[in-house]
């Protein structure tokens, strides 16, 4: 039916507190939508965005980021992490793993339940992958991915697995 087709949909949206976002979101909120995806923004946006998504939502929505190296890589007042290809060659599993949990426990203090990452391409100097793969060894992606999003999951927040075909 038309309600279930609705919940596939996650419009992105600016992590914004202004009044006609906040109408937008409640907006998709009454048409069923599954939920949003945030961009840019700050915290306090994010968490105004989430809560007014969640209240005005018949079935619990997705509140999802772009946050493969943690929050501040959309939220400009987040804690920074290196990004992905930034990360010592030295970076082990459990680190990785600890590294989602704290993602996941930020992510949760927003109403924020899935992130869209980790990364699996392989790849490294590439202008695009470049700080966004782990490595261009394959099972190091692979480790140091699962860890990452076992954290996430581990601290109840979704984590999306993700591919740019062509580049990795």
């Amino acid at each position: 039916t038309a309600r279930l087709a609705a919940q596939l949909i996650m419009p992105a949206v600016y992590a914004s507190d202004d009044l006609w976002t906040l109408r937008q979101v409640k907006e998709y909120a009454g048409l069923g939508i599954g939920g949003i995806v945030l961009l840019k923004g700050t915290s306090g946006q994010a968490r105004v965005l989430a809560d007014s998504m969640t209240s005005a939502s018949r079935v619990a929505p997705f509140v999802a980021i772009d946050a493969e190296w943690g929050l501040n890589m959309r939220l400009v007042d987040a804690p920074r992490f290196p990004a992905n290809g930034n990360l010592s060659p030295r970076v082990e599993d459990q680190l990785m793993y600890a590294y989602g949990r704290e993602v996941a426990r930020e992510c949760r203090q927003l109403g924020i339940n899935m992130v869209l990452g980790p990364v699996l391409d392989v790849g490294e100097g590439n202008h695009f992958l470049g700080v966004r793969s782990f490595s261009g060894d394959v099972g190091r992606v692979s480790d140091l991915g699962l860890s990452y999003g076992r954290g996430l999951a581990d601290g109840n927040v979704i984590a999306v697995a993700k591919h740019f075909p062509g580049h990795g």
